[in-house]
Order: C-alpha cells, then structure tokens, then sequence
C-alpha cells in the first residue's frame, strides 16, 4: 500500500516507543518515499560543539564562528557524517525540506556562509540520522510509536530543544496534552 509521503513532517515519539535512541524526540522527515524514510531528531542537542576538527568545518577558516555552533544528534545512523539543516531567504531548491527550511550534506552546498554571521539566517548541524527501510516507518506508525504533525520552523531553530517534544504533545490534543503537562522525570521529589 503507498502512503503519502512525509517529508517536511514532525514525527513525534509517543510515550509507548521504547527504544531509548527515540525517547522523546522530534523528527524532521527530509526524505519519504517507496524505499524507506530518513529524518533528523531536532531536539536533542549534544554537549559538543562543531570544533575545526570536524574536516569540513576546518576548510572555512575566515568563518570561525562556526566552530561556536552547537551540534545536534540526528539519529542512531550514520553517526560520523555532519548533516545541516538550514532556514534561509535563499534556499537552494533541490534541497528544500520544507518552506524555507533546506538540508545540506556540507557547507559547501550552503548558499553563503556570510548569510549566517547575521543571526537572521539559521543553520543546525547534526551527527547522523534516523532511518527507516521499505514500509517500516508506516507500520510504526501504524502500531502508534510515532504521532505526525506538520512542522513548524520556529520550533527547529528558535525553540529550547528540551521544550519541543512537549510542545508538540500538546499539539496532539487527548491524552497527550495531559502528560505534556506531567514533570520531568529528573523533576520530580521523591519521598
């Protein structure tokens, strides 16, 4: 059966997914189709940032303010490779996720680096990604581990990544606004 694709999606983890690799993520689907499906979890933020030891990174030296960047942990695959998702006025258009969101593989494929300096553009880097073979994201989503909502740019680039996963919660209604509400584990007193 063909689905419709995802991409430019959110899906959201529900509370019955139990892999910890997708405990309370968002993921961004930037490709769907008849083979498979891959994404890039949006919120969750590493303690690293992209130091000039990443290769790609230390070819840019009059950009050092990219060496300041936080990265992100896209998913459990392909975990050595940088990916970039990136807001811009001047997105290159084979590589548009959604709206004015787009995703690069290097910084060479991004538009220009000075549209970044400014803060008004944004760009996320991220270690690997989350993927899913020939029909396997539709039966987990068939079996209720994953929830999909469109995608809001404010909430890739401008939102606390530990906010995100409630947020969308909360925009699933039911039962989830109600545990969008519930504290966080770490959060909570015991006696």
């Amino acid at each position: 059966m063909l689905h419709p694709s995802l991409k430019g999606k959110f899906l959201i983890a529900t509370p019955e997914l139990c892999d910890p690799n997708f405990a309370e993520v968002v993921v961004l689907i930037c490709e769907h189709n008849s083979k498979g499906a891959f994404g890039l979890i949006i919120n969750r933020k590493s303690t690293i940032r992209a130091k000039a030891n990443f290769e790609a990174i230390s070819q840019y030296p009059d950009h050092a303010w990219i060496t300041h960047q936080d990265v992100y942990i896209g998913g459990p695959v392909h975990t050595n490779q940088v990916l970039i998702l990136y807001r811009s006025e001047n997105l290159l258009s084979e590589n548009v996720i959604v709206d004015d969101v787009a995703l690069a593989t290097n910084l060479t494929d991004l538009p220009s680096l000075n549209l970044f300096e400014n803060g008004k553009e944004k760009l996320h880097m991220y270690l690997g990604c989350s993927g899913w073979s020939e029909n396997q994201l539709e039966s987990e989503i068939e079996m209720g581990t994953w929830k999909v909502l469109s995608s809001k740019t404010d909430m890739i680039f401008d939102m606390q990544p530990a906010r995100v996963w409630k947020q969308n919660l909360s925009r699933l209604g039911g039962k989830y606004s109600i545990l969008a509400l519930m504290p966080d584990s770490e959060n909570i007193i015991r006696n």
